[in-house]
């Protein structure tokens, strides 16, 4: 949604702006993984990070290496599970607060093909600049 962008207000451009640099995949996502490395837990990392390092391994890697078993592979595998079973044994100590749960609770969870539907209807494919502004 390229066009769509300027629809959003000023003040809340320069908070998109940095997290779509904390985010960026540029450097093996060297920014997302430095806030991770410093932050104490409980804290929530960004799956697409695990997503990538594991497709990476997987797609980078044979599985076996003169006819043997690529256990090198399977240990860095490993290391990224571990990683983020790590995040996992951390809990979150919330007090519930009706107001926000009742908030948080009342929309509807929208598939990814009414979502990529939902998109093409706010910004269609093919079309110039002004025929959506």
């Amino acid at each position: 949604l390229h066009f769509t962008r300027n629809k959003i207000p000023e003040e809340l451009l320069s908070e998109l702006s940095e997290l779509e640099e904390l985010t960026s995949m540029s450097q093996s996502y060297k920014y997302i993984r430095d806030v991770i490395s410093n932050a104490s837990k409980p804290l929530i990392p960004y799956f697409g990070l695990f997503l990538s390092d594991l497709t990476f391994i997987e797609d980078g890697n044979p599985n076996l290496i003169d006819g043997k078993i690529n256990i090198f592979k399977l240990d860095m595998l490993s290391k990224v599970i571990m990683d983020v079973q790590d995040y996992q044994s951390v809990g979150y100590n919330f007090h519930k607060i009706e107001p926000i749960q009742q908030f948080l609770t009342q929309f509807d969870v929208l598939d990814e093909e009414t979502l990529y539907d939902l998109s093409l209807e706010i910004e269609p494919r093919n079309v110039s600049r002004s025929e959506i502004l």
